[in-house]
């Protein structure tokens, strides 16, 4: 299967989230707020390149 082999391990979309769920979730309880989500993406740059490519 085309492009199975790209989405293993640190590629693996279902994995990508839930690190980036963990890393953002200031309150610990495995989701992620309107708020979480937009300080996140201020004070990370890794994921702001990744979900805003332009800026």
């Amino acid at each position: 299967r085309t492009g199975v082999k790209d989405r293993q391990g640190d590629k693996n979309p279902t994995h990508r989230a839930k690190e980036i769920i963990k890393k953002l979730d200031a309150s610990g309880d495995k989701k992620l707020n309107k708020q979480e989500f937009i300080n996140g993406l201020k004070h990370d740059e890794t994921i702001k390149k990744l979900l805003v490519p332009d800026s």
